[in-house]
């Protein structure tokens, strides 16, 4: 996210020291990162994997003072980001998935994989989409998990007022 707000002030206050510093982060970044572990893998990367291109893009179009380590940063999208997110998470909820998608297409678009990018756009078109949960349900009907509703009624205030004219 700091390469992000940082390519953006670059881009809107064209102050050159933003984008160098952006550059700096995703250097450092993609010169230590190799993957993204334990359960919730894949929504980290969709996370980070959702801002990263949108730096780079930034940088790479709006910037000219070079960026050596571009091919190292393209690579650790391809390499650590794109795995994780291209093939959607069909086990979790609808919000694994559409960060994940967003993940997929940015990054897609910042390598100029057309073979990616097709994939992430067919994403919530696959075959077995229809059996992914909606966002924020249990795997069962919505609210099943709550007792059921009886006619409510707004709690009664024990001060009352009244107003007599």
């Amino acid at each position: 996210m700091a390469a992000y707000t940082d390519a953006l002030i670059r881009y809107v206050g064209r102050d050159t020291r933003y984008a160098r510093k952006a550059i700096e982060i995703m250097d450092a970044w993609s010169a230590r990162i190799k993957d993204h572990t334990n359960s919730n893998a894949p929504l980290q990367t969709g996370w980070a994997g959702s801002v990263w291109p949108r730096a780079a893009e930034i940088v790479k179009y709006a910037y000219t003072g070079g960026w050596s380590n571009q091919p190292r940063f393209a690579k650790m999208l391809r390499e650590v980001y794109l795995p994780k997110v291209i093939a959607g998470a069909p086990k979790k909820n609808g919000n694994w998935e559409l960060i994940m998608m967003d993940a997929a297409v940015g990054i897609s678009v910042h390598l100029d994989d057309r073979a990616s990018y097709g994939k992430a756009v067919s994403l919530p078109r696959s075959p077995t989409a229809w059996r992914r949960r909606p966002a924020g349900t249990s795997g069962t009907r919505a609210g099943a998990s709550r007792p059921p509703r009886t006619s409510w009624r707004p709690p009664v205030s024990r001060a009352r007022t009244s107003i007599r004219r």
